[in-house]
């Protein structure tokens, strides 16, 4: 009795069960699968994720300001050397610019509030994206611009229903040249709130 549960009999009856253990197909391919469904659920959550969807619709918005190019008044010299950097990618360059550019008229601190918000947003700070929204007079934060890029940051802080909120003028305007991309959002958004993922 006492040499049939020796630790050497225990030991070697122990190696057999666990080659017999991982012998098994079924069994192995199950734990595959396990494995395999536990990392696909990963990969959705993260891809799924508010700020993950906030970026799969950002693009930068185009430079459709009207100027010489040729630095003039020191406002000018500003939205120039702002710009450039801006439409260079360079955004974290461009911000000090823009900064300078919010102190001067009104019409300048729309600028820089608006494509200041942008670059913000490009540099992956949407927080501090929506100061410089905020900081819009409120017509130009009704404008489809301005809310579509508020939009995409409130999401991209995980503020689903606010982004909602924000995206609901451009979903019932048909004309908008948001509406497409605003109705996407919104349908994602849904997903985020109700945790069921369409496949796209």
């Amino acid at each position: 009795m006492k040499g049939k549960f020796s630790p050497q009999t225990m030991l070697h009856n122990g190696m057999k069960a666990h080659r017999a253990l991982w012998m098994r197909p079924g069994l192995l391919l199950s734990l595959l699968g396990v494995g395999l469904f536990l990392v696909l659920g990963l990969f959705m959550l993260l891809r799924h994720r508010p700020q993950a969807v906030a970026y799969r619709y950002f693009q930068p918005y185009p430079d459709t300001l009207h100027y010489s190019g040729l630095p003039g008044s020191r406002e000018d010299s500003l939205l120039v050397l702002a710009m450039g950097h801006y439409n260079s990618g360079q955004y974290e360059a461009a911000i000090p610019y823009f900064d300078q550019l919010a102190e001067l008229g009104h019409h300048s601190r729309e600028v820089a509030c608006f494509y200041g918000g942008v670059a913000q947003l490009a540099l992956n700070e949407p927080a501090k994206a929506l100061a410089y929204f905020r900081r819009l007079p409120a017509d130009k934060q009704a404008s489809a611009p301005v809310q579509w890029y508020t939009a995409l940051a409130e999401l991209a802080c995980g503020k689903v229903s606010r982004a909602k909120v924000q995206l609901q003028p451009l979903v019932a305007d048909t004309s908008s040249l948001y509406w497409q991309q605003a109705h996407a959002a919104m349908q994602d958004m849904d997903c985020l709130l109700t945790g069921v993922f369409a496949k796209r």
